[in-house]
């Protein structure tokens, strides 16, 4: 029988939350720069969608990583942890 893992601490997902975020705001602001810059599609475009799919991969990322988050710690989990607070 395969030992069950036992996930990543309350801490930890603190920690990657908030790494996540900076990198999805970072891809954000770059993919923005680049719809302004550069015409969106042929060579140019490439930039662009390179960006949106990397946005794309991390933010699905936050939401797996919050459901994880909401299983394994149900008394602290809050959506402030992978989305930060609304300013």
């Amino acid at each position: 029988m395969a030992k069950r893992k036992m996930g990543i601490s309350f801490e930890r997902h603190k920690e990657i939350g908030a790494e996540l975020r900076k990198i999805s705001e970072t891809l954000t602001k770059m993919a923005v720069e680049f719809a302004n810059a550069y015409p969106k599609s042929g060579h140019y475009g490439r930039a662009l969608k390179g960006l949106d799919k990397a946005l794309k991969g991390v933010n699905d990322a936050r939401c797996y990583a919050e459901e994880n988050l909401f299983k394994d710690h149900p008394d602290k989990a809050s959506t402030k942890i992978y989305y930060g607070s609304s300013k």
